[in-house]
């Protein structure tokens, strides 16, 4: 009779446990298509996160600026570990058509990546119209550079990380910003960024920038070559030591996104194989924001995003400095 009771406890908490990760799946479908904001929406994602497996350390500032800062997270796991040097840094830089957007809309994003053991940081950066080309992507490299200083001056147990190695990501402009960076090493070099680029993940980006459009025109004025906002014509233009340098790529685009087309992801992966870079190319189901909010472990039966990234960091993980 007894062991019958537990049983029935057992699959009385199953029950429970399934039908609050339907409920609460539910809620954030209806939040994510019927919101008036982008930003409600993903504060919906935050209010979900499960947080007991990193500590934050909000607002670090790189620059005078007031959004000129930036959040930390590192893995709980890490802290003490004798493996923590081995799990890159995650860079994510959030979208917004370089008009909006806030680190503190990401914090689903850094919970998942976290649980797989790697500290990240999110960045704010200057908006348009306050600041076009290359403000908000020499801010990226600003933040990172200022991240080496505080690890290479911190104690061991204070430290913010113990690692040589950045990955990028980004969603959406801030996926252009994170190719543009990688395309381009000169916004390290000029920040003073020493680590070596191990990695980057691309969401539903627009790689061949498309100059002529309005919209995209004001943000980037006066550019004198184009190659120089284009990661697709930047990567086209590698030497074969550029391209054998270049890190192993995982591009993620929607197939019914109408917000950036998906011709720019099929673009950028075919310029990249051309050279001979690897690049894991997912084109999965949803549209503009579906690449980045199935990384919230309640919305992951969206699509197949979460699985491919964590899949894609532990084979980084597992690869070896040069």
């Amino acid at each position: 009779m007894k062991q019958q009771s537990n049983l029935t406890l057992y699959f009385r908490i199953i029950r429970t446990t399934r039908m609050k990760f339907f409920i609460i799946s539910a809620f954030l479908l209806t939040v994510l298509l019927t919101s008036c904001s982008a930003e409600k929406a993903l504060q919906a994602l935050n209010v979900v996160v499960v947080d007991d497996h990193f500590t934050k350390t909000e607002n670090l500032r790189y620059g005078t600026d007031k959004r000129q800062q930036m959040d930390f997270y590192r893995p709980v796991e890490s802290d003490n570990a004798e493996d923590s040097s081995l799990k890159p840094l995650v860079v994510f830089i959030h979208g917004g058509a370089w008009r909006t957007g806030s680190k503190e809309e990401y914090e689903f994003v850094a919970a998942a990546l976290t649980r797989q053991g790697h500290p990240v940081l999110i960045p704010n950066y200057r908006l348009y119209p306050l600041a076009t080309f290359p403000d908000f992507v020499t801010d990226i490299a600003a933040a990172i550079a200022r991240y080496q200083q505080w690890s290479s001056q911190s104690q061991a147990e204070d430290a913010l990380s113990l690692h040589d190695k950045v990955i990028l990501m980004g969603h959406s402009s801030g996926a252009h910003q994170a190719a543009l960076l990688a395309t381009d090493p000169t916004f390290f070099e000029k920040a003073g960024v020493t680590s070596d680029l191990a990695g980057l993940i691309a969401l539903s980006g627009p790689y061949n920038l498309p100059l002529d459009n309005q919209e995209v025109s004001v943000v980037f004025p006066n550019v004198e070559r184009e190659e120089s906002v284009n990661p697709v014509l930047q990567v086209q233009q590698f030497s074969p030591l550029r391209s054998s340098r270049f890190p192993p790529t995982l591009l993620i685009h929607g197939k019914d996104d109408e917000r950036v087309t998906i011709r720019h992801t099929l673009e950028f992966a075919s310029a990249l194989r051309g050279k001979g870079v690897t690049v894991t190319k997912e084109i999965l189901r949803g549209g503009h924001a579906g690449a980045v909010i199935a990384l919230a472990p309640p919305l992951e039966f969206l699509n197949d995003s979460l699985e491919s990234v964590e899949k894609y960091l532990q084979e980084v993980s597992d690869t070896p400095n040069p």
